[in-house]
């Protein structure tokens, strides 16, 4: 996890990390950023990610699917849909859009045959 971490937030800017209480984040004192947890059973405080999980399972992945069942190129292709989306929450932009004039991407993926 410090890895995949560090090399995700190497071409961006950024202060510090909001994180759930999983197993994964059981290092996170060797992550590259201060590193803050939501409480317990509180998904208000991280919306964003509580928001598109729900969107996942209500466009895609229905609760209680079995998730070995659905391939990596699958998930990607959600992701980008997802991540195609126009948010409120982002002045009417999508993720895409915010992170290219961020600069966090170079280009807007082009989607493949998912």
């Amino acid at each position: 996890m410090e890895t995949g971490c560090a090399r995700s937030l190497k071409p961006i800017s950024a202060d510090l990390m909001i994180l759930d209480n999983g197993i994964e984040n059981k290092n996170h004192k060797n992550f590259p950023l201060d590193s803050y947890f939501c409480d317990p059973h509180s998904p208000w405080q991280k919306p964003h990610v509580e928001g598109d999980i729900g969107l996942l399972r209500k466009w895609f992945i229905p609760k209680g699917t079995d998730l070995r069942k659905v391939s990596e190129k699958q998930l990607q292709g959600y992701f980008h849909i997802l991540n195609g989306k126009y948010r409120k929450s982002l002045g009417y932009a999508s993720a895409y859009e915010v992170s290219l004039k961020r600069g966090i991407i170079k280009e807007i993926p082009k989607r493949n045959n998912y």
